[in-house]
């Protein structure tokens, strides 16, 4: 980040030769001025060494940057931004790709990063207001949607966002953004929103009441009596303390969903608090998916606080990388951690002694080892509990899943949960939802139509809309009706198809364009999408399925890049827009995104998803040109990571990688922080030797880095090590007493304390 930080520094600067004490005081703000110049030309040299001599131009004083021979987004943006012609100005809003050097922190950055960001959100207000007074109702609302996700607390913002909803009819999208705004202001800022937002959205609920949009209803549940009536006993004994967990198994298109549907209004109709949970078919690459989406749902609003004051400390700060509300303290706490899969399920028995809940998963095939061993720490507890929890889940998919198969086998063994297998509907259920559809059939045909379809519901509904196609397989189905969309339909659902099961409408409307608008009555009119309190869903998985792979590559790519870029304008996790980065092929986009989701999880204390992230971002660094600076960071952290979880044959694995990249790179901090590792990892295999060659070459490096703080800890664990358990305490207190003074220049209290402890137990026993 340092080297960056100077390029990035010398290039918004050009071609204005900055001076060297400046840019050393910039690069290494706490080094002595000759160690602080001599960091600045060792990481000059290594610039220049990457992208040539040509780019600089430098004598003993100053330092500048190339004046032409590229092209600088911000001096364009600011060029594009003064202009006063709409369409100009257009073109600095998509120039516009994030906060100004967003992955670095240097305190240079702040201000000029707070003024273009200011400039952007201007923009916004004024594209949206010019394009509202030319009645381009479609366009205007695509700049106030970016000016909510810009600046989510701008109710203004919000109300624009809703008045151009009502204005295009979407009044059902007008009070979905109202709902937004409402919860945002509630976690946030514990607020409401202000009188302004009220009567806005009171006229908007007013029109919408004299003429709703066409919105699909629920189907009634067809059969599942005896399978309704177990999972209701279920949730009754869990209202009377005995909770439970169940299962459901079936293929796609069964009417799993419809079954937790069913109990989901039954639980609620007993006055159980509902929450649920929904798998991702993202690779496996969303750690704790479904149980994340589950908790944030299940802490909105005033519940946070009732949480907060049930849970203790440690356990609220390691769920504050899952929901940070539940941990506003300044300072972590000092007590030991649990691990995050028994905070998770402390947080559900909390949420359990509140209000009975119901916890429904849905196509859990998709959950990874995180959400299990969540599971596996719940379910010994919830026999006690106010709690039922329903996962539900494609059989063969699951199995097919080695750590769902294993996890979910060992749930068995040791729980016995209810299983429950859907079968396919009988003729006389075909005839049932045959009647829902208006149509009649006699007792032959429903045995034909089960018979052909398995009794699948979703394929007996496709059948019985395409009577005249009576051979057809279900894809066939499918395929038939996507045929008969018009053509700017078919395109708006490709995209949709891109983004995923759930997508907001300003984000799809960010990626297909003003024709959602025109194409969305006919999608929802066949029923291939349908609108709910977030934004719309395809019908069914099914569905999203069948069209995502019917789209041609080279428009994949392209749908899947501009998802990234809306999503990222709308925050959402890095681990999704990575992935949707990898499937468009922006390999660079993807390293980065995924080393952030991986730095995430680790915060999260989800190290294993940490590192399933680290690894796939190693993975597709053969598709960089140069990747040997990613290669480097993401070795240190994964092995930051190995430091905590001590898996040691995989830890001296990547140290022995990153010693020697770092050793190609020149690159002393991270050779240094190498042979810190290679310390512990002697300790581990009590080679004392090793440990203390290891130690002795750290120190050298890091006084040759004027590194106190490394030095500190360096000989601080080798003086415990001398005393403790090669019982030399004579050679351990220079360390020992070296480590203190280090400590104390520095005000650290916590390692001067812990240094202190080991010099009086080696006083002790000299």
């Amino acid at each position: 980040p340092r080297l960056q930080s100077l390029l990035a520094y010398l290039v918004y600067h050009a071609p204005a030769p900055i001076p060297r004490s400046c840019l050393a005081g910039l690069l290494t703000p706490d080094y002595s001025e000759t160690t602080a110049r001599r960091a600045l030309s060792d990481a000059l040299y290594r610039l220049k060494r990457a992208l040539g001599d040509e780019w600089f131009s430098a004598d003993s004083e100053t330092v500048a940057f190339a004046e032409s021979g590229y092209t600088l987004d911000v001096r364009e943006f600011k060029k594009l931004a003064a202009s006063p012609l709409l369409d100009t100005r257009r073109r600095a809003v998509e120039l516009y790709r994030g906060d100004f050097l967003r992955d670095l922190d240097a305190e240079w950055i702040l201000a000029p990063r707070a003024i273009l960001r200011e400039q952007y959100l201007v923009l916004l207000e004024q594209l949206g207001a010019e394009l509202t007074r030319a009645q381009q109702f479609a366009d205007a609302l695509t700049y106030a949607h970016r000016w909510t996700l810009a600046d989510p607390l701008n109710e203004q913002a919000h109300r624009a966002a809703m008045q151009l909803y009502a204005r295009l009819g979407r009044h059902a999208a007008a009070l979905q953004q109202y709902e937004h705004l409402a919860q945002l202001l509630s976690q946030e800022l514990d607020a409401e929103p202000l009188p302004d937002t009220r009567v806005l959205v009171k006229a908007i609920r007013a029109e919408y009441a004299g003429g709703r949009d066409t919105i699909v209803t629920r189907a009634a549940l067809i059969g599942r009596r005896r399978e309704r009536a177990l999972l209701l006993e279920r949730i009754e004994a869990a209202q009377a303390g005995r909770g439970s967990m169940a299962l459901v198994e079936g293929e796609p298109g069964i009417g799993k969903t419809r079954l937790l549907e069913a109990i989901a209004e039954g639980a609620q109709w007993r006055g159980a608090s509902v929450v649920w949970g929904v798998g991702r078919e993202l690779a496996g690459i969303t750690p704790f998916a479904p149980l994340d989406q589950a908790l944030a749902a299940a802490v909105a609003g005033p519940r946070a606080h009732q949480l907060r004051a049930r849970l203790d400390a440690p356990t609220r700060q390691v769920l504050s990388g899952l929901v940070p509300r539940l941990y506003n303290e300044a300072n972590s706490s000092s007590a030991k951690l649990p691990a995050l899969s028994v905070a998770v399920a402390r947080a559900l028995a909390a949420l359990a002694e509140l209000n009975p809940h119901l916890f429904l998963f849905d196509d859990v095939q998709w959950a990874d080892a995180n959400f299990w061993d969540a599971l596996a720490a719940l379910a010994p507890t919830l026999e006690t509990q106010c709690l039922a929890v329903v996962l539900a889940y494609r059989g063969n998919e699951l199995r097919a899943n080695p750590t769902a198969w294993a996890a979910l086998q060992a749930l068995d063994r040791a729980h016995a949960p209810a299983k429950i297998t859907l079968e396919g509907f009988s003729p006389q259920e075909c005839v049932e939802l045959a009647r829902g559809w208006s149509s009649a059939l006699d007792q032959h045909q429903a045995l034909e139509l089960a018979q052909r379809t398995g009794g699948n519901p979703l394929f007996v509904r496709e059948a019985l809309a395409q009577p005249e196609a009576r051979t057809a397989t279900f894809g066939d189905l499918l395929q038939r009706r996507l045929t008969q969309l018009p053509e700017n339909a078919y395109a708006a659902l490709e995209s949709a198809a891109a983004l995923g099961r759930e997508f907001t409408h300003g984000v799809w409307q960010e990626i297909a364009g003003a024709s959602v608008l025109a194409a969305l009555p006919a999608l929802l009119r066949a029923g291939l999408v349908q609108e709910d309190a977030q934004g719309y869903h395809f019908q069914h998985d099914l569905m999203r399925e069948h069209v995502y792979r019917a789209i041609p590559r080279d428009r994949l790519r392209a749908l899947h890049l501009r998802s990234a870029n809306a999503l990222e304008r709308e925050k959402v996790e890095p681990d999704i827009l990575a992935w949707h980065y990898e499937q468009a092929d922006e390999w660079t986009e993807a390293v980065r995104l995924y080393r952030q989701a991986g730095e995430r999880a680790a915060k999260a204390y989800a190290y294993e998803a940490a590192l399933a992230h680290f690894d796939r971002a190693l993975g597709l660094l053969a598709h960089l040109d140069a990747p040997e600076a990613e290669r480097l960071a993401l070795l240190l952290d994964k092995q930051r990571v190995y430091r905590v979880t001590v898996q040691e044959r995989a830890w001296r694995a990547t140290v022995d990688e990153l010693t020697a990249a770092a050793a190609a790179a020149n690159d002393r901090a991270a050779l240094l922080e190498a042979l810190q590792a290679r310390i512990s990892l002697c300790v581990l295999a009590a080679d004392w030797d090793g440990m203390q060659a290891a130690a002795a070459r750290a120190i050298a490096l890091a006084q040759q880095q004027d590194d106190r703080a490394a030095e500190a800890r360096v000989r601080a664990e080798l003086g415990w090590h001398l005393a403790d358990i090669l019982g030399k305490p004579r050679e351990a207190l220079p360390h020992l007493q070296r480590a203190a003074a280090l400590a104390e220049q520095l005000n650290d209290a916590p390692l001067l304390l812990d240094v202190l402890n080991h010099l009086a137990f080696a006083q002790r026993i000299t």
